[in-house]
């Protein structure tokens, strides 16, 4: 609680300006698997750039359980954590240690895979709001310098597995419609920017 608060310190280089670009990313599987990558990815297309990356990662975290966490001081965040090209995963974290061990740039959160599969993404958007405004709301008080994104993620793969519930093809496309009416809504009411991993998944899957 008052320690994320008491203990951080500021940004004082806007992304653009700093020497060493500082990513935070906050999510389950889907965060992992998009940016275990992208620390190589950026090192190929900017080589002069000097980057750190940090995933604060829990299975299928969803906006509630991170509050929650927080409010309850839980350790319970795998940290991913990499400032010299190699990932560091230590468990059994507070979420005010991720957050402390960088003086960030970038944050990024998602929501949970599950919570776009089948629901209404007009009530999960009302029921996640209140928890999304306090999560960025911590983020802009840390780092007020920092750029805030939101990650759009994708549909479950046609024929997975999910619960004993087989994915098809419709089901795949109502999924990354939800995820887009939630991620686009999202982006206005916080005032955020979108990753847009769901659309490039799309893309690769209709053969664009």
């Amino acid at each position: 609680g008052e320690t994320s608060t008491t203990q951080a310190t500021t940004a004082t280089e806007s992304p653009e300006e700093a020497e060493v670009l500082k990513i935070m990313i906050l999510g389950s599987s889907r965060s992992v698997n998009t940016f275990q990558l992208l620390y190589e990815a950026f090192k190929d297309q900017m080589p002069d750039q000097e980057f750190v990356m940090g995933v604060m990662y829990y299975s299928g975290c969803s906006m509630t359980m991170h509050e929650n966490f927080i409010k309850t001081n839980q350790p319970v965040y795998s940290f991913y954590h990499n400032d010299n090209g190699r990932w560091v995963i230590t468990p059994g974290k507070y979420m005010h240690e991720g957050l402390l061990a960088e003086n960030w740039d970038v944050i990024t959160l998602q929501e949970g895979s599950s919570k776009m599969r089948r629901g209404d993404p007009e009530k999960e958007l009302n029921t996640s709001k209140i928890y999304r405004d306090a999560l960025y709301g911590r983020f802009r008080e840390l780092f007020p310098r920092a750029k805030l994104y939101w990650h759009h993620t994708w549909a479950y793969q046609v024929g997975y597995n999910r619960d004993s519930y087989i994915v098809t093809a419709e089901e795949q496309q109502s999924y990354h419609l939800r995820q887009t009416q939630y991620a686009t809504t999202v982006c206005e009411q916080n005032g955020v920017s979108r990753i847009p991993s769901g659309d490039a998944w799309k893309l690769v899957r209709d053969g664009g």
